[in-house]
């Protein structure tokens, strides 16, 4: 079974952009480097519990609508009281992100229409939340460690990054990670930007600054626009 865990925060909400220099994005591992969890070990618990940050805890076991949650800030309750140092997996065919926003909450992200089960771990327990996502257009996006990035349109600029910022970002279309494209860059002093062999991008930042054209991504006889803030 596929897992998909994700350590840094997502972007607020489908087609908005990760602020320049944002202080509040929280630094971790990523997934290859998490250790692995025997969900089947663990102790499915009532006490471990999703709730948004005005107070409304969500109900396990029911089929939650993942569009629904996109841009909230979730907090994990343990017999009533906020939790940290919880864990985050998708399990299944992963239709969401799902990473930190702060210390003690998180967001996900819809990226892919299916169902997947986010599953909360902490400690010796665990909560199951079965997730779908429907109507999401099929459009090109980038996977960065958990941000779901999408291009520059009416609902965005699909700027993104933070100072130092030197990471892989997976190129993906209708969720699904991609290969066969071809890209330029504007400005080549602000950031290097190579192609992995997997087909994946690794963009390392030289200087400060901000291009909202900075990547251009040609797939399927379309641009697609994204901007860097480093």
């Amino acid at each position: 079974m596929k897992k998909f865990l994700t350590v840094l925060m997502m972007l607020s909400m489908v087609f908005s952009m990760v602020g320049c220099g944002s202080s509040e994005i929280d630094g971790g591992d990523d997934a290859g480097q998490q250790e692995e969890v025997n969900l089947d070990a663990l102790t499915e618990s009532a006490e471990l519990v999703l709730r948004f940050e005005d107070g409304n805890d969500l109900p396990q076991g029911d089929l939650l609508n993942a569009r629904d949650l996109e841009g909230a800030n979730l907090e994990v309750v343990y017999s009533g009281e906020v939790v940290t140092g919880y864990q985050l997996l998708v399990e299944g065919e992963a239709c969401v992100s799902a990473a930190m926003w702060e210390e003690d909450n998180f967001r996900i992200g819809p990226f892919k229409n299916g169902s997947c089960e986010l599953v909360i771990v902490y400690g010796e327990e665990k909560a199951t939340y079965p997730l779908f996502v429907e109507g999401l257009p099929e459009v090109l996006a980038l996977n960065w460690i958990g941000y779901i990035i999408y291009p520059a349109g009416e609902d965005g600029d699909g700027v993104f990054g933070t100072p130092g910022l030197d990471d892989d970002i997976i190129v993906m279309y209708n969720g699904e990670p991609i290969s066969d494209y071809t890209f330029t860059v504007t400005d080549e002093s602000l950031a290097e930007v190579t192609k992995n062999a997997d087909g994946s991008l690794h963009i390392k930042a030289l200087k400060e600054g901000e291009v909202l054209d900075f990547l251009t991504i040609e797939y399927n006889g379309q641009n697609h626009v994204f901007g860097l803030c480093v």
